[in-house]
């Protein structure tokens, strides 16, 4: 089966989107398929807590 140029090329993108992705989430140290999200917050004024 032979694929046309702009099919090769829409899969390359993909491709590159996704290895994108998951290479930035894998240089913040993330785990991939983990579901246990960490949250941090900072509040300026905590005096009525």
């Amino acid at each position: 089966m032979k694929l046309s140029q702009e099919v090769k090329v829409g899969i390359l993108a993909v491709v590159a989107m996704l290895m994108f992705y998951f290479g930035f989430n894998f240089l913040k140290g993330q785990d991939f398929f983990s579901t246990t999200r960490t949250y941090q917050v900072v509040y300026d004024n905590i005096d009525g807590l």
